[in-house]
């Protein structure tokens, strides 16, 4: 498998200056300054509810990017995993996987050109987050073809490499994020429920529904992690939908406050107001006119 060398435009961090110790952090941030990553391969499992025991030569990482269950390893240690949430085995690990429901999967195996730092022989386990990268990085590996140009594999190994790191720090491995709360994990899972089902939500005890706790406590986490309320965050996400829709469509007010979420096109044109300023009428004329 080719790869680049990185070590030559990034330099290779030694041991520390002074005679501090060498951390971990320290370990694996020398090793990434060497050669990158190595893609191998993407693929996409759809309708998956259970997956019997198996392994990869590779290095496996997989985005639940529907459904929740329980992921285990021959040896019994049992990891409840989270729609949204991504998983990284290490090469010839069994593990088998039972859904609640039937879910989606993206997954992709790489491999390392030389020894893996001890931190990537043990099973990463990365929580939902509000994290976009992720999921299209995820859903692009997917699609890439059996046969590439060497070129645009070259770009792969690059793109492995930085989403590698990304769920690592996610994960906290390069300790530079506090371990996440449980009540950062339900406000995080709010807010990305949220943006995404918007639409279907015809209260906010839906969204506390969905977490599982109460609405008094996500309404109190929510505006504790993010300095607003949960129903502004709800509107703000329905606001951002109708202002597109009135720049970009000739739909009328009351249909588009219907697709965002509005009950009635009074409640939309007052939301909006609120948070624009202006109409909607005004908003849409004063787009259309900058758009001349």
């Amino acid at each position: 498998m080719d790869h680049i060398r990185i070590s030559q435009m990034r330099g290779s961090p030694g041991a520390k200056s002074g005679g501090l110790p060498v951390t971990a952090k320290d370990k694996l941030l020398s090793f990434f300054s060497q050669p990158c990553l190595c893609f191998e391969t993407g693929y996409r499992n759809v309708e998956l509810k259970y997956a019997a025991s198996h392994s990869h030569p590779a290095y496996e990482i997989v985005h639940h990017l529907k459904g929740g269950g329980v992921t285990s390893s021959r040896a019994g240690d049992a990891l409840r995993y989270e729609q949204g949430s991504t998983v990284i085995y290490p090469p010839d690990t069994p593990h088998k996987q039972v859904g609640d429901v039937p879910g989606e999967d993206l997954c992709v195996l790489f491999s390392l050109p030389g020894p893996s730092p001890e931190c990537l022989s043990r099973r990463i386990y990365v929580p939902p987050f509000d994290d976009r990268y992720i999921q299209t990085e995820m859903l692009s590996f997917a699609e890439v073809p059996p046969e590439i140009a060497d070129v645009e594999r070259v770009s792969y190994h690059y793109r492995i490499t930085a989403l590698v790191l990304h769920l690592l720090r996610l994960s906290n491995v390069l300790g530079e994020l506090a371990d996440l709360s449980a009540a950062d994990i339900y406000a995080q899972r709010a807010r990305m429920y949220i943006r995404d089902h918007f639409l279907d939500i015809t209260s906010l005890r839906d969204v506390a529904d969905h977490i599982g706790i109460s609405l008094d406590y996500l309404r109190h986490v929510f505006r504790d992690r993010y300095g607003v309320s949960l129903l502004r965050w709800l509107n703000e996400v329905r606001i951002e939908r109708a202002r597109e829709l009135l720049a970009h469509s000739r739909l009328s007010q009351k249909r588009i406050a219907k697709l965002c979420g509005f009950g009635t096109e009074s409640y939309f044109g007052a939301r909006f107001r609120e948070a624009v300023g202006s109409s909607p009428g005004v908003f849409r004329r004063q787009h259309r006119h900058s758009q001349d």
